[in-house]
């Protein structure tokens, strides 16, 4: 009895021992995998503040495009009102040549009317 059980212990202690084995197996795998799962993680945390300080460059970039627009936008308003004022300007110069036109004209037909 004693032989046997002296056996179940062994049979016990190299069951245990196998199981320790895998185990160890297993903890090294996941040991791994955490590692490469944690330079991959680094390796993201970089990309993002990357694209984290280029999105402020493009955001600073578009505050600049945006305000010299606003600028254009009132430069050619400015313009535009300037346009207006000359084209009116040259619709009164027109009539007026138009009028003295007509006086010169009628002033020549008097001219000649006298000879």
């Amino acid at each position: 009895a004693e032989y046997m059980g002296h056996i179940r212990a062994e049979e016990r202690i190299e069951e245990l021992s196998q199981r320790l084995d895998k185990r160890e197996a297993e903890n090294y795998e996941l040991t791994t995998s955490k590692s490469r799962l944690s330079g991959q993680l680094e390796g993201y945390k970089k990309q993002i503040q990357r694209a984290n300080t280029e999105t402020a460059s493009l955001q600073v970039e578009l505050s600049t495009i945006r305000s010299e627009n606003a600028t254009l936008k009132s430069q050619v308003g400015d313009e535009r009102t300037r346009l207006q004022r000359s084209q009116h300007e040259v619709q009164v110069r027109s009539r007026e040549l138009e009028d003295i036109q007509c006086a010169h004209e009628q002033l020549t037909h008097h001219y000649e009317m006298l000879q």
